[in-house]
């Protein structure tokens, strides 16, 4: 699975957000956590910034929290970038 295109995606973004000094362009930074590119959110959360989010990183985030087995689809124990995305757009959906 080809994870480094989405991690430079995310790094670029959150290059361009640093710079920038905001999310949206409002002049006021993002808070909610929905108004965060997926691929912003899935880096934060990668702590450890090894291409995928453990049950213990995925612990800072209530939702994911509940949601990580079921997300687990390769039940590996980790949630790929894919697999977060995927998480992301039903939970997008579901609003």
């Amino acid at each position: 699975m080809n994870i480094v295109k989405p991690l430079v995606a995310a790094t670029l973004s959150l290059g361009l957000a640093a710079c920038a000094g905001t999310f949206g362009g409002s002049g006021e930074q993002a808070s909610a956590e929905s108004q965060q590119n997926p691929m912003d959110l899935y880096s934060q959360l990668d702590a450890d910034q090894d291409g995928n989010i453990s049950n213990y990183e995925a612990a800072d985030n209530e939702q994911l929290t509940e949601d990580f087995n079921s997300l687990d689809s390769d039940k590996d124990g980790v949630l790929s970038a894919d697999e977060f995305v995927e998480w992301e757009e039903f939970e997008e959906s579901s609003y």
